[in-house]
């Protein structure tokens, strides 16, 4: 553990007995800071004992991890991070039931005003290349922890949160891909010498594809569908559109996505099968018939082009799509 330096005295007492063999731990100092949210020592102390629940720490005894003397002293640590926590946002002291959870989140959010913008919106408008990269670091260790303490849940639930709850987990987890592990993609951002920067080379459509004079190019610099991080939404009703047709790739992320984000925004949804495509070919075909069946209408782009050569249909020039 010599890359692992204190931070404060929090640290320092846990890593100089940790180090050390198991034995009864002597009463640990009481985490009075100024600011819990903030304060390095508290959070690296924090996050250390938690890490040993996971892939535990080098040169230190596995046994530590259930050690009831350094249990007490964590929870010592989290009852101050929580009632600082607390006392930040509006949270209603008693908890909601489980059908108004998400009224109860998004209560948190509306109370904290526009003045409070999300830190993805901050690094899409404002953020420097020091604060982006700083962004994917500390993101990139998050989720090595994200998809994991959701799993300790599984046990704990049953029926349809459990199927939801699985599947949530196998996409964190990279679908079975080790190098499609949310984790791994931070870290690979990090480490990508090209940075996608507004108004660089990087981000310009590339020329293969390129761009008519009737296309509108929208920036997305966060989230796996179109209308994450994206005025897509906005766009489309200041031009009137209710319906739309999705085309493209993949099937496994974008396309789900953007079926699901439409629906939601309150939109008809129209999905041409033999104009999308995912990986395995039986898996998307599965996808298609099995989830976004019961959200969109799935078709062919015969059956769409047909459609928009009819009479009637409401389309530019008496019927030119």
């Amino acid at each position: 553990m010599s890359e692992l330096s204190p931070r404060g005295p929090l640290t320092a007492f846990l890593l100089e007995h940790v180090r050390d063999r198991v034995r009864a731990l002597p009463l640990g100092p009481a985490p009075d800071v100024a600011d819990p949210l903030g304060d390095h020592d508290l959070q690296l102390a924090l996050y250390l004992c938690y890490e040993l629940h996971f892939r535990g720490l080098p040169g230190v005894d596995d046994r530590w991890e259930w050690d009831p003397g350094l249990l007490a002293w964590r929870r010592e640590l989290e009852d101050a991070f929580e009632a600082a926590l607390l006392e930040r946002i509006a949270w209603p002291r008693e908890v909601p039931a489980a059908g108004e959870m998400d009224v109860a989140l998004r209560a948190i959010l509306d109370a904290a005003g526009p003045e409070e913008p999300s830190l993805s919106r901050h690094l899409e408008r404002t953020g420097t290349l020091d604060q982006f990269r700083e962004f994917v670091v500390h993101r990139s260790a998050y989720h090595l922890r994200e998809a994991d303490p959701h799993s300790f849940a599984i046990p704990r639930i049953d029926g349809r949160p459990k199927a939801a709850l699985v599947e949530i987990q196998a996409d964190e987890y990279g679908g079975g891909d080790p190098e499609r592990i949310h984790a791994r993609l931070f870290a690979a951002t990090a480490r990508a010498p090209v940075q996608q920067l507004a108004g660089t080379p990087a981000v310009e459509v590339v020329e293969a594809v390129g761009v008519a004079p009737g296309d509108l190019v929208l920036t997305r610099s966060h989230g796996v569908g179109p209308m994450g991080g994206t005025d897509l939404d906005p766009v489309l009703r200041n031009l009137g559109v209710t319906t739309l047709v999705v085309a493209g790739v993949s099937v496994n992320v974008a396309i789900t996505n953007l079926v699901m984000d439409a629906v939601n925004h309150g939109y008809q949804v129209v999905l041409p099968r033999d104009a999308v495509c995912g990986v395995p070919a039986d898996y998307a075909d599965a996808v298609i018939d099995n989830t976004l069946a019961l959200l969109a209408t799935v078709t062919t782009t015969d059956e769409i082009a047909a459609a928009w050569a009819g009479p009637g249909n409401g389309t530019r020039g008496g019927g030119e799509p």
